[in-house]
């Protein structure tokens, strides 16, 4: 899925929906037009990172636990009202598409692990969902086959981190 899409949820008759994958948009227009119901991101910048070097990766994991870290700290009940909040929505404002700081106190934030570690489980249901709608073909991919937690474990045990 590209950076510019996410998806509707037309509710019909039967108070079911029926997720429709929505390209080409303006991800924070749209949510507030109500052309989306929600997104999902895929992330590549790992990846890409990875390809160029692995201690390039390893510095980026470290960076990316201690940037989840203070994220935590900025959240209390499921909002930005933590301790850390105000650094946090300096950053994000200054960082993403969404630059208007009042927003944030509407927002419900992204949930992360403190240790790095992604949400297996979670990726399962994502990948189940992207088999059932086609968009991955291949019936033998599986989140276990391909989740690597090799440079969350180093970062881990780097001292310093």
């Amino acid at each position: 899925m590209s950076a510019n899409a996410g998806f509707s949820c037309n509710t019909d008759r039967s108070g079911g929906s029926d997720p429709q994958l929505v390209q080409g948009i303006r991800v924070y227009g749209a949510f507030a037009n109500k052309a989306i119901d929600a997104r999902l991101t895929a992330e590549s910048t790992l990846t890409r990172i990875v390809e160029a070097s692995t201690d390039k990766a390893d510095r980026f994991t470290r960076a990316y636990i201690r940037g989840a870290q203070d994220y935590i700290l900025a959240l209390k009940d499921g909002r930005f009202g933590g301790p850390n909040a105000a650094r946090v929505i300096d950053v994000l404002s200054r960082r993403t598409d969404l630059t208007d700081r009042e927003l944030y106190k509407y927002i419900v934030p992204s949930g992360l692990s403190a240790d790095g570690n992604v949400n297996a489980q979670s990726l399962r249901k994502v990948v189940l969902f992207f088999k059932e709608d086609g968009l991955i073909s291949d019936p033998a991919i599986e989140v276990d086959a391909v989740l690597d937690r090799s440079f969350v474990d180093r970062a881990l045990k780097s001292p310093g981190r």
